[in-house]
């Protein structure tokens, strides 16, 4: 009886639970720059563009960079809708009031388009 009871809930559950799954393959087409395009400033955004017409998941590694040579890596893992745009944007306080250099900061990314499988 136990064994019945326990095979009709794992049944149950189951058929309430559906499994979510997507393939993704790595893509293209997504353009990075950094404003201002300045040696130094208070304030700078980084900026994403996707040209492709559908919709791309992107890992960014943005590096940023002080007047004093401190570096700072901020992840971001975010999705953009196609022909879409998505920016961050930071200022002296992220490096403790040290002025930024948007000349020197960068960004390293991954760009992936999924699908439901």
């Amino acid at each position: 009886m136990k064994k019945w009871l326990l095979f009709l809930l794992l049944t149950l559950v189951a058929g309430i639970t559906t499994i979510h799954a997507q393939i993704c393959e790595r893509t293209g087409n997504v353009e990075a720059s950094i404003t201002p395009e300045t040696s130094v400033a208070n304030k700078m955004t980084f900026n994403f563009a996707n040209s492709n017409s559908y919709q791309v998941t992107v890992n960014a590694h943005m590096v940023i960079v002080g007047e004093k040579g401190t570096t700072k890596t901020i992840h971001r893992t975010f999705v953009i809708p196609g022909k879409g745009t998505k920016s961050f944007s930071f200022s002296y306080n992220d490096l403790g009031n040290e002025n930024l250099k948007p000349r020197d900061s960068h960004v390293r990314m991954y760009v992936e388009r999924c699908q439901d499988e």
